[in-house]
């Protein structure tokens, strides 16, 4: 879908340039119509407009595009008979999409057409010498500007998946170390001793499924009821229960720890837990 909005959107501006110069024709000079070829050219890239809108090019293979800058050259091609209307830049365009998207033998190709369709159609005033230099000015400015388009279209397409490809192993090293940390979280909640990570502040950041069941939170750190107690020493004086550390926002809790504690507490029967 992509290649179709492309060859739509060149299609569309190069038809927009033409009927813009057609309407400046028809107002200041409109006896250039009166030359067959210049209709006929007019008539061309309308039509070519027209089916490269109705064409489904996602169907077709990447070579067949290129016959719509083609079809506009030979269009260019009709207007170049009327000796005062010039209209040989327009040229560009096809030569610009051809080396945009094609490779340099197709530029060279378009260039070798577009000299085909001056010689046959081009008003041929003026000597010999005159018609070859028009000839080979032409091909030369057109072989300059495709080679120097092709070369900047694929330094863009490098660059372009350079970036794709470094953004791709973005992503794979961001998944890898999603799943690392999870793997981290399994292992740690699978552990019988109750782990804490809190901050020097007091606040905690991680805690397992031990320190949860011991001293009552849940996942998110919010406070629930407890059976535990704990003591001062082996068989020694039960202690008040102490205020826990206040859970970390979100955002706090996936950030490198600052410290790591271990709770161990003791049942009614001195055993540890």
């Amino acid at each position: 879908m992509i290649r179709t909005v492309s060859i739509w959107r060149w299609q569309l501006v190069f038809t927009g340039s033409v009927v813009a110069i057609v309407v400046m024709v028809t107002a200041f000079n409109p006896h250039t119509f009166a030359n067959t070829l210049v209709v006929a050219g007019a008539v061309l890239v309308l039509v070519t407009s027209v089916l490269t809108l109705a064409v489904p090019w996602h169907r077709l293979p990447r070579s067949a595009a290129a016959v719509v800058p083609l079809l506009d050259a030979l269009a260019i091609g009709f207007t170049t008979n009327a000796p005062d209307l010039r209209l040989g830049f327009l040229w560009v365009f096809p030569i610009v999409w051809l080396a945009t998207y094609f490779t340099l033998p197709w530029v060279f190709g378009g260039i070798v057409f577009i000299s085909a369709t001056l010689v046959l159609f081009a008003e041929q005033s003026g000597s010999p010498a005159d018609i070859l230099l028009r000839l080979l000015t032409l091909v030369i400015t057109l072989g300059f500007l495709g080679v120097t388009v092709r070369i900047g279209a694929q330094r863009s397409r490098a660059a372009r998946r350079l970036l794709q490809r470094r953004s791709e192993q973005v992503n794979r090293a961001a998944v890898r170390a999603e799943a690392n940390q999870r793997r981290v979280i399994q292992i740690v909640d699978a552990l019988s001793v109750a782990l804490v990570v809190v901050t020097a502040g007091g606040r905690i950041l991680q805690m397992n499924d031990a320190y949860r069941a011991l001293y009552g939170r849940d996942r998110f750190g919010a406070e629930l009821s407890t059976a535990a107690v704990e003591y001062d020493a082996r068989r020694g004086v039960a202690l008040p229960p102490p205020a826990p550390p206040s859970p970390a926002p979100p955002a706090e809790r996936n950030s490198m720890p600052s410290a790591c504690g271990c709770s161990m507490a003791r049942d009614n029967g001195g055993r540890s837990r």
